[in-house]
């Protein structure tokens, strides 16, 4: 038997302690993930992919100053749980078995990027816009904290003319996806968190609020105008609360939308461009091999939307993901 001098498992306890406590303090450290998906949006009706028509400043300048700009990402499917789920489990919907907005959802044996920064000590919370993405439909799972109560904040007023305007289901404005997405970082921004945010408004029925209601003679246009200001506002609360340098802000479309080319209305049965192609930007902070403002031309799937965040936050990813990461 090996002897030791007096006290020197004491200090082996004492050393371990305080490597725990300097890891502790270094998840504190870590970086945050916001996820932003833009529900029914289309790449071509941002300035920062070429429409001059549009009125997109907070977008344009994140894309100018903050992020990297992906010209030709790719849903794979133009209908709103499917992409959904290929975004936060990496694969495609052979894979995961979710074809459609109704009578599937996501299996258990499936996992989930929230899952998986959940398992890491991140906070996971979702702030959700509308019905398709509701939690019965089990995208919820590694979400501890997962708010589809849409009329959540409602007045009156909101209630009788929102319902009215409802397209088989209730949405919630992304005004109000940010006031309640702003109360869950007063509980858990001083921790590593995940904040998924989904803003619906770009799907049918287009109706914006006011000024841009008016402002624009498509209602899509003004739906749009009226995401970018909301985004702004989600900017300008992580800049208040200091979280702006440590946090990688993902900006996706689950699907675009037709406005009737190719003789379709809206979205879910053809699979061009208008509904395929979808803005992605990518926000990496502390990163100085990645060049804010920069683009990439080749294409990219959102499916690699997962596998890029896991190693941005220096995570492998899952060996089930189909998709790869953007890093490189």
């Amino acid at each position: 038997m090996r002897h030791h001098r007096p006290g020197f498992n004491l200090l082996a306890a004492l050393a371990i302690v305080a490597a725990m406590t300097s890891c502790s303090g270094g998840d504190r450290d870590r970086t945050n993930v916001v996820i932003l998906t833009l529900d029914t949006t289309r790449a071509d009706r941002f300035g920062c992919y070429g429409f001059d028509d549009a009125h997109t400043p907070r977008m344009d300048a994140f894309a100018a100053d903050q992020a990297v700009l992906f010209e030709q990402s790719i849903s794979p499917v133009p209908i709103t749980l499917p992409s959904h789920a290929s975004i936060f489990t990496g694969t495609y919907p052979a894979f995961h078995g979710v074809h459609d907005n109704d009578g599937f959802y996501v299996d258990d044996e499936l996992t989930t990027l929230a899952e998986i920064l959940s398992d890491e000590g991140y906070r996971t919370g979702a702030v959700i816009g509308a019905f398709p993405v509701d939690s019965q439909f089990n995208l919820d799972q590694g979400f501890e904290t997962y708010n589809d109560a849409y009329q959540e904040d409602w007045t009156q007023s909101e209630i009788e003319e929102r319902t009215a305007l409802s397209f088989g289901f209730i949405e919630r404005k992304a005004h109000r996806v940010n006031s309640a997405a702003f109360r869950w970082l007063d509980e858990h921004d001083a921790e590593p968190f995940l904040l998924w945010m989904h803003y619906f408004d770009p799907h049918q029925p287009y109706g914006a609020l006011p000024p841009y209601d008016t402002i624009f003679a498509d209602g899509y246009d003004g739906e749009i105008a009226f995401v970018d200001e909301c985004f702004g506002e989600l900017l300008d609360e992580l800049e208040r609360r200091g979280l702006i340098d440590s946090t990688v802000i993902l900006v996706v479309g689950d699907h675009g939308e037709s406005l009737d080319e190719h003789g379709e209305p809206t979205h879910a049965t053809f699979v061009y461009d208008a509904t395929q192609r979808v803005p992605l930007l990518i926000a990496a902070p502390g990163r100085d091999d990645i060049a804010r403002g920069g683009r990439v031309k080749s294409q990219v799937r959102t499916i690699d939307v997962a596998p890029t965040v896991l190693e941005l936050l220096d995570l492998p990813a899952h060996p089930e993901m189909q998709g790869v990461s953007l890093v490189p």
